[in-house]
């Protein structure tokens, strides 16, 4: 079976907490894992 997978995930416990009122990720240490798993993925 193949499939892909994503290094470094981590999960966001307070998820509604990341977002500003208008749905953008706010600047934060996990904003730049998300961009950085991202790079990788590409």
């Amino acid at each position: 079976m193949q499939m892909i997978t994503i290094p470094n995930q981590s999960s966001v416990t307070t998820t509604l907490n990341e977002f500003d009122e208008a749905g953008r990720i706010l600047a934060s240490s996990y904003c730049d894992r998300i961009v950085d798993v991202i790079k990788e993925l590409v």
